[in-house]
């Protein structure tokens, strides 16, 4: 389980996080990828297995 579903289920609300690697340049610029694979931010919701609790 990635850790933005594990930081929305201990804040109980929604996060936005990539849902890969996120690589930056120092001028701001950045991109989502694993083993070229393209990613995207997502939206995680709390839900399902509770923090520090299976």
């Amino acid at each position: 389980m990635c850790f933005a579903i594990h930081l929305a289920n201990a804040l109980g609300k929604p996060v936005v996080a990539p849902n890969m690697t996120l690589h930056t340049y120092a001028n701001g610029t950045h991109w989502i990828s694993d083993n070229g694979k393209r990613g995207e931010f997502k939206t995680f919701y709390p839900g399902g297995i509770k923090h520090g609790k299976k």
